[in-house]
């Protein structure tokens, strides 16, 4: 299965999850909710989306140090925004 359909069964499972749940996009989250989704798979693609990019995950699974930046950098903002980290 290619990785958009992956991420829209876990975005179906997330919104079967009651609790407010709501899909969060980097840098527009929303308090509220027990669970959130938050696609950063693209951060791990090259620019047309085709492939993984090897520098980011050598092996198309587990990410590299600059792989966890990445996601990082795209999980962040929503963790400040949601509260569960300090926003400095």
């Amino acid at each position: 299965a290619s990785i958009e359909v992956i991420n829209r069964a876990l975005q179906q499972w997330v919104d079967t999850q009651g609790g407010g749940s709501r899909r969060a996009t980097p840098g527009s989250a929303e308090p509220g909710g027990r669970v959130r989704y938050v696609d950063c798979g693209k951060q791990l693609l090259t620019g047309d989306g085709g492939s993984i990019l090897p520098e980011l995950m050598e092996d198309a699974l587990h990410p590299t140090p600059q792989g966890y930046k990445a996601l990082l950098k795209c999980v962040w903002p929503v963790l400040q925004q949601s509260g569960v980290l300090p926003s400095q």
